[in-house]
């Protein structure tokens, strides 16, 4: 994520970063969408640490709610999820054919896995990202729009931006997490 873009609002500081990297491929390319926006969030200073909090109008976009499960069937690919994890815990997003990204835990360290997703991108850079858990709070934040995800977690701490290419997904496989799933409408500009 490239972080150059820094908006003030409302008084807060507010980051709206650039999700794309100009040296790697993408399956959108051949429809000539290839970069976005991350999602707004609030940069906070905790003593020597950063942190990156969706901003709170994200709220203004949900539409519906439902408990998360087990296994549970998405209704839309634009979803965020409120979770509480376990200490070792996963989620898979998955379609169908059994293609999928996993964002996985340990005590230790946070995990973000696209290697069996179904469009697979700028391999040369690896495809699993890892990070020390900063924390022992369960809370997780996750936001999906087709094609891109953000994962925040320890209070804001760590973040983690990705474009998620599993096709036609309608599924959410998880064990040791609990929480909601919130339908989100888009946005236009007209």
């Amino acid at each position: 994520m490239h972080l150059k873009p820094i908006v003030i609002m409302r008084g807060d500081a507010v980051l709206v970063g650039w999700l794309g990297n100009s040296k790697s491929e993408y399956p959108t390319d051949s429809n000539y969408w290839a970069h976005m926006l991350t999602l707004p969030r609030e940069l906070k200073i905790e003593g020597n640490k950063l942190l990156q909090i969706p901003i709170a109008e994200l709220a203004k976009l949900r539409t519906s709610n439902d408990e998360l499960t087990a296994q549970y069937q998405l209704k839309s690919p634009a979803f965020e999820l409120e979770l509480e994890v376990g200490s070792s815990f996963s989620i898979e997003f998955a379609n169908e054919r059994g293609d999928t990204m996993t964002f996985s835990g340990t005590e230790q360290e946070w995990c973000l896995d696209r290697t069996h997703v179904t469009d697979t991108y700028a391999e040369k850079f690896g495809s699993i990202r890892y990070s020390l858990r900063h924390s022992d709070d369960p809370r997780v934040r996750v936001f999906v729009d087709h094609s891109s995800i953000e994962i925040f977690c320890d209070r804001g701490e760590t973040v983690f931006t990705s474009r998620i290419f599993v096709r036609d997904l309608n599924r959410l496989n998880s064990c040791n997490v609990s929480g909601k799933v919130h339908y989100l409408r888009g946005i236009r500009y007209d």
